[in-house]
């Protein structure tokens, strides 16, 4: 997470973003590690990739989420839980140990969309919306 907030807070900006906890419930239901909270870049739960898998882009990849599979006795994870979008959101669990992606996830304000930088102005309609394009021009200049 760490790397994720020094590589993208500085493109995304703070001010650009609402807080999200992160449910660290495990697979097997143990809430010992409780919540990670008011994180500004995150990644999904195995409940969220399960809740927008229609939406998720299509990774070739398997990605990390922050579910763990289990915890075991001694208070200790056993596996992460893995989600391979490109195959219609199933969940596997795997060793944190192994290499997969991430897929950050971070919730922007709405007010970013409403401004200048996105290709609207004064005589826009209120129903015209910014390109994708727009979007990503805008984000990462």
């Amino acid at each position: 997470m760490a790397k994720l907030r020094s590589e993208l807070l500085p493109v995304l900006g703070e001010e650009n973003l609402i807080p999200k906890d992160m449910d660290l419930v495990a697979d097997n239901g143990d809430d010992s590690f409780g919540y990670a909270v008011g994180e500004l870049i995150s990644i999904l739960s195995a409940d969220e990739c399960r809740q927008y898998r229609k939406i998720i882009p299509g990774y070739s990849e398997y990605i990390w989420t922050c579910t763990p599979w289990k915890i075991d006795d001694a208070g200790y994870a056993d596996g992460v839980r893995l989600c391979h979008t490109g195959y219609g959101g199933a969940l596997y669990d795997s060793d944190a140990l192994d290499s997969y992606g991430v897929a950050p996830l971070v919730i922007f304000k709405s007010s970013i969309f409403q401004s200048h930088p996105l290709g609207r102005d004064d005589n826009m309609p209120e129903e015209q919306s910014a390109s994708d394009e727009d979007l990503k021009t805008f984000l990462f200049g």
